[in-house]
């Protein structure tokens, strides 16, 4: 099993092979899935499980990019 990274820049994360990894990053993430996609819907709630190496304001910036939005929006209006 391959390990997988986020590589984010401009607001835009894409996800890779993480062997582009190098010592430069300026931060490093380590969540479960579930709190990524936790996270994604309502920014605003605390992650639990989350492991920071490096700059952590780096990762709350990334989260003051995220749009809050009502999950349970209508996707066809009637």
């Amino acid at each position: 099993m391959s390990m997988l990274g986020r590589l984010c820049k401009g607001g835009v994360c894409t996800c890779t092979e993480a062997s582009f990894l190098t010592d430069e990053a300026a931060l490093t993430v380590n969540m479960p899935r579930k709190t990524l996609e936790q996270l994604a819907l309502d920014p605003s709630v605390t992650p639990a499980n989350v492991t920071i190496e490096g700059d952590a304001s780096v990762f709350e910036g990334f989260v003051g990019m995220l749009d809050l939005f009502d999950p349970s929006f209508n996707i066809i209006l009637p």
